[in-house]
């Protein structure tokens, strides 16, 4: 069994003085002799001898700095922390590879799981996010209101792969939706008919919107005020499956 590490309780030279330490290592070379970077680490000439072939040791500053850059995200790992997204890093690095986890920013009880490689896209933007899966314990809530009638392709505003519960106000009268914008995989969403005592929701089966929005049931399905149904996106079966 391979023994337990020990741990950092703080960076190494977290407390050094400004005048003892390079924080952080600058990404590219500089002009100071002997300095270090991260695209080169340090240069050659800190690798002679500095008496006899004119070379130039090391610096220390460069040393604390390297060792409290690498400690630090030691600590903050092993404080549970996340990672959030970073345009820096997508710029320098050509994006996130798939299975990546990211923190999210706006909810930090939610983390995003990329299913693509040299993914760009930043998971908390509903507008570029269909290339992350959200997983955690917060809940993406919406409420949309239907007119009376028929409506196709649902999309309402701030819906996107943190979407898990919908609440469809059927205020207006009875509503028959035929579909809801495809998600990934695997979502899973709670929708409600709700504000609408003596209206009913229709979801039609298999017709009207575009065929990835689609439900998949046997038949049309009616449901009355405040009857929850369940939603699950395959994309094998290219639908939504209701499960009520």
């Amino acid at each position: 069994m391979v023994p337990s590490p020990s741990i950092f309780l703080k960076a190494f030279a977290n407390a050094a003085a400004g005048a003892n330490i390079t924080f952080p290592i600058p990404p590219d070379p500089t002009v100071t002799p002997g300095a270090a970077s991260l695209e080169l680490g340090f240069p050659p000439i800190t690798m002679v001898d500095p008496v006899s072939q004119a070379g130039i040791p090391p610096f220390g500053q460069d040393f604390n700095g390297i060792f409290k850059q690498i400690t630090a995200y030691l600590v903050w790992l092993q404080s549970g922390g996340g990672f959030f997204f970073s345009q820096d890093f997508v710029d320098e690095n050509g994006g996130y590879m798939e299975g990546a986890v990211l923190q999210s920013a706006t909810d930090k009880t939610r983390f995003w799981i990329s299913t693509a490689d040299d993914n760009e896209t930043d998971p908390d933007d509903p507008g570029t996010a269909e290339d992350w899966i959200p997983v955690g314990s917060g809940q993406g809530y919406l409420t949309v209101a239907v007119p009376a009638g028929t409506s196709h392709d649902l999309d309402p505003a701030g819906y996107g792969p943190s979407t898990d519960v919908i609440d469809i106000d059927i205020s207006a009268g009875n509503a028959t939706v035929t579909g809801l914008k495809a998600g990934y995989n695997g979502q899973r969403i709670v929708a409600t008919p709700v504000n609408g005592p003596g209206n009913l929701l229709t979801l039609a089966a298999l017709t009207g919107s575009d065929p990835a929005n689609q439900f998949r049931v046997p038949a049309d399905m009616i449901f009355p005020n405040n009857n929850s149904i369940q939603l699950q996106y395959s994309t094998g079966v290219g639908c939504w499956i209701v499960m009520p």
